[in-house]
């Protein structure tokens, strides 16, 4: 391993730890910010989950609300839109074709 490789690893692991410790006290859209920064990083849904202590579901949900935009993230945030409803809707976003000309 090379010096970034390590400082990389390093990394990582320093980010487990503190998606370990601070789970419980994070509120939604920290989840999942960090769960977006981890799985870019290539940790697995699985591991992740093992880590959080929930399901691979809930943590493919708090990645696709990491994903959404700000804006429907601020919606989330004043209360005008449940997670569940804006991870809903992330999804149907995604099943449709880019272009519907």
């Amino acid at each position: 391993m090379n010096d970034y490789e390590d400082e990389r690893y390093y990394d990582i692991i320093q980010r487990l730890h503190e998606l370990l410790d601070r789970w419980p006290v994070w509120g939604t859209l920290e989840r999942a910010e960090s769960v977006v920064r981890l799985r870019n990083e290539g940790l697995s849904l699985r591991r992740l989950a093992r880590t959080a202590g929930c399901s691979e579901g809930t943590i493919r949900n708090y990645e696709i609300l990491g994903r959404v935009p700000w804006q429907a993230k601020q919606m989330l945030y004043e209360r005008r839109i449940s997670m569940r409803k804006l991870v809903q809707a992330a999804r149907e976003m995604q099943k449709r074709p880019e272009d519907e000309d």
